[in-house]
């Protein structure tokens, strides 16, 4: 199905495509979200989060069913199936998927901690550590559970919530 622009006539393949046209042609400025309403730059940044939005994934892993709205990040999510390491400490020799994931590590052995906390001083290594401290400061708590409504401040804490409804337990006595 095409899709055509009614000023300038041009033909599209999606309607996302045309709504940016419109959004040129009009002069409203950069794109932006059709739900939300927050602005992008570049359209592809637009576009993955439009299919972010409305939950449309372009891409889905047939190993475990995850969906992705970008190519890059679901062909590095494959090599995790795959288990293709190619990025190694050279001092610990641990291995990565990503070459960004063992820049990072690295911080660990120089002891580099250079994201620090504006309003308390601490340094992290990590930037999503940092994040992850600043809930301490504005009491965020993003994830929530569906069961019973209690949120967290952190993913890890929410998925460890939930074995209290599943009454999944990791480790037992033998």
């Amino acid at each position: 199905m095409s899709h055509v622009s009614d000023v300038c006539k041009k033909t599209f393949k999606s309607s996302l495509n045309l709504k940016r046209q419109k959004t040129t042609e009009t002069g409203e400025g950069p794109p932006r979200g059709e739900i939300c309403e927050k602005p992008y730059i570049q359209k592809g940044e637009l576009n993955v989060h439009y299919l972010s939005r409305t939950k449309e994934m372009a891409y889905s892993c047939e190993v475990c069913g995850k969906t992705f709205t970008s190519k890059s990040k679901f062909v590095t999510h494959e090599k995790i199936h795959r288990n293709v390491r190619n990025y190694v400490c050279e001092i610990c020799k641990k291995a990565f998927i990503q070459k960004h994931h063992l820049d990072v590590h690295h911080l660990i052995h120089t002891q580099e901690k250079p994201h620090v906390c504006v309003i308390c001083n601490k340094a992290f290594s990590q930037k999503n550590h940092l994040t992850n401290h600043y809930r301490v400061h504005t009491k965020e708590r993003p994830y929530s559970c569906d069961v019973c409504g209690e949120a967290f401040s952190q993913k890890n804490t929410l998925t460890k919530h939930y074995r209290i409804h599943t009454k999944e337990r990791l480790y037992t006595c033998e």
